[in-house]
């Protein structure tokens, strides 16, 4: 997942966006705040992982530790999957016009 922060692909989008008809640069938003939200989704499962790892080692040294519930990051762990399914169906959708485009 962090290939998709910072990929590189900016240039590329916009030039793409500048050429594109109207539907593949909406199809290419819609990729990109698909992908986004997936990014998302998954650095808030990371934040809460890491936060209760911090305060399983303060807890292993006496020192008060504020856990996160297990629910809690149980929830952002599965809200990833469908996140990650809905970027993916975006990004076909996207690869999808754009070859239907180059095709005619």
């Amino acid at each position: 997942m962090d290939e998709m922060a910072g990929s590189g692909w900016t240039a590329e989008l916009t030039q793409l966006a500048g050429h594109a008809s109207p539907d593949v640069v909406a199809a290419l938003h819609a990729a990109e705040a698909a992908d986004n939200e997936a990014y998302t989704r998954y650095t808030a499962w990371v934040t809460l992982a890491d936060q209760n790892r911090q305060a399983n080692a303060q807890a292993a040294v006496g020192l008060p530790a504020n856990f996160v519930s297990s629910e809690t990051t149980m929830a952002a762990f599965n809200a990833i999957e469908p996140a990650l399914e809905a970027a993916n169906q975006a990004d076909d959708t996207l690869a999808a016009l754009i070859t239907a485009h180059l095709e005619a």
